[in-house]
This record gives structure tokens, sequence and C-alpha cells, in this order.
């Protein structure tokens, strides 16, 4: 099943951001029921700590990745609109199912190709007029990072979920949660009922150990089992 398909299942599906371009934390994530992963590229991620290369410098990781995963595969392009048009063309030559990459990172290149499913994500500074017109542009996705720096690792919070419903109730497409605030199961009933169709767990959750890793995507895919 392709990503897009899946955003629109009517279920809170799970998606893995791997902490680190191993093969082991990848087949980890989709055989302990990550529905779909995400890698990334051209950044330095300050959740895992984890300086992240080109996709030249990644390419053996990436094609066997590619080859033997059984769920959609999604990307992370890059931090700036530079490196983004840079490996764009080479991200189009493999087959990744999505992009994920900031707005303010994303160029024009990415909406003029139909080949992989265009995610976009919006960040504290976005305000709520702006989100509404993600859609316009040609997001089919929408991924809501709106946590300011300075409270990653904190616990949600209700005025979080407030500002959850209001983005939700204001696009029409499908949207994702990143972990940027700890998040833990008992959260997951209230974060399906304000409308998200994916949550997106990462580093500041599922740690950078691979056994700690593997564990709490197992969790949370039986957590969320239990309310779809």
């Amino acid at each position: 099943m392709k990503f897009i398909e899946m955003m629109k299942n009517g279920k809170l599906n799970l998606v893995v951001s791997c902490p680190k371009n191993e093969y082991e934390f990848v087949e980890a994530a989709w055989l302990n029921g990550a529905d779909a992963v995400k890698i990334h590229l051209n950044v330095h991620h300050h959740a895992s700590g984890t300086d992240f290369k080109s996709m030249d410098e990644e390419r053996e990781f990436v094609e066997k990745l590619l080859k033997n995963s059984p769920v959609p595969v999604g990307v992370v392009l890059g931090g700036s609109t530079e490196v983004v048009r840079k490996d764009f063309k080479n991200v189009l030559e493999e087959e990744f199912d999505f992009l994920s990459v900031y707005l303010h990172d994303a160029v024009s290149e990415t909406l003029t190709q139909d080949k992989i499913t265009r995610m976009y994500a919006c960040n504290d500074t976005y305000d709520l007029n702006e989100i509404k017109e993600i859609e316009a542009i040609g997001a089919e996705i929408l991924e809501v990072s709106i946590v300011a720096p300075d409270q990653y690792g904190t616990a949600l919070n209700l005025r979080d979920l407030v500002h959850y419903s209001q983005i939700n109730k204001a696009v029409k497409i499908p949207t994702l949660l990143p972990t940027q605030k700890k998040i833990t199961v008992e959260d997951l009933p209230s974060l399906k009922k304000v409308g998200f169709n994916g949550i997106m767990i990462g580093a500041i959750v599922t740690s950078n150990e691979l056994e700690t890793f593997s564990n709490t995507v197992k969790t949370f895919r039986e957590a969320l089992d239990a309310i779809n």
C-alpha cells in the first residue's frame, strides 16, 4: 500500500523515524509493527544527535533498505533550500514513497513531480493562516511539527491538543504528528480524537539504543491496535 493511501485509511498509523541510517534499525522498525519508516539525508538531527549524509554517501544503505522494506519508506531531504535542490534529483532516482521537508526548506521542484508523495512540515513559527494554505500549493500530507525547540522532550499537555485540533480542523489533507514531545501510549487516544492520521515516533521517544528502540516500536504498535 502507498503511504498516501495508508494515511487515508481512518486509523492512527504508526510511522517510525529512524535515529540512524543503519539497516538494523529500519528492519527492527518494520519487524515490530511500523506501518512506514522514515530516514534522513543532509541534516543534523538534534533529537538523535546524528549527522546524516547525502544521497550519494548513503546510497548503499538506501538501496538495501528500498529493496527489502515491506512498508513505505520516506526521506527527509535536507535542512536548506540549497541542499534540497541539489539532492532532490538523486532522491527521485530511487523508489522512495514519500518526501518529508519543512515548507521553508522545500523548492518548487518538489511540487512539480508525482513520483513521490509530497509531505511538508510546518514549525512553531507558522500561523494558522499560513498552515491553511499549505494544501492549496500542492501538499498531500501535512507534518505538524509545531513544538518550539525549548519544549522538545516535555510532556504533552492539553494546550498542545487544542493547537493540534485547530490545525486538523483547518486542513482537509491527512496529518502526521512527530514526537517532538515525549508522547506516551496513554496520549494516543487523544491524538486520534483531535484528528491525526498518523503518529511518527522518533528519537525523543524511541532512543538511539537498538533494544529500547525495538521495544518502543512494539509497545506503540500494540497500543495503536487497541484503539484503531
